[in-house]
């Protein structure tokens, strides 16, 4: 009887481990596919000009808002609708670390920055990122 307990604890351990071994390696594979099909998403979207431009262009907007809120300007602020208008207009702008501070918190920009790749920790830093 000591033999044939010791036999089927053996081919019990065994396989065990085999199971674990094959598990192990099903996981890391999906891990790996899913961290490609997430590359592949960012990359798609970052391909995609349209929707930069129109990000970049919000962003531009948000932070021409913000530096006339910050210049106390009694008018309203007329932006244009055109892209390569509103980047002419925002080329004269100053941006500063306080500037960009207070971009940052307003509601909405970092979904844009989000939406741009731009990391958690790269958007508390935001002018060194972009200086």
């Amino acid at each position: 009887w000591g033999y044939a307990f010791c036999f089927c604890a053996v081919q019990v351990f065994m396989s065990f481990g085999l199971f674990n071994v094959i598990i192990a390696i099903f996981v890391e594979n999906v891990l790996a596919g899913a961290k490609t099909n997430a590359q592949s998403m960012k990359r798609q979207r970052l391909r995609d000009q349209s929707y930069f431009a129109f990000k970049m262009t919000e962003l531009v907007a948000i932070i021409m808002q913000v530096s006339h809120d910050m210049t106390e300007n009694s008018g309203p602020l007329d932006l244009p609708s055109a892209p390569d208008a509103l980047l002419e207009v925002a080329a004269d702008l100053e941006i500063t670390p306080k500037l960009l501070e207070a971009v940052r918190q307003r509601p909405g920009v970092i979904e844009i920055l989000h939406d741009l790749e731009l990391a958690d920790e790269d958007s508390f830093n935001l002018f060194e990122t972009l200086d």
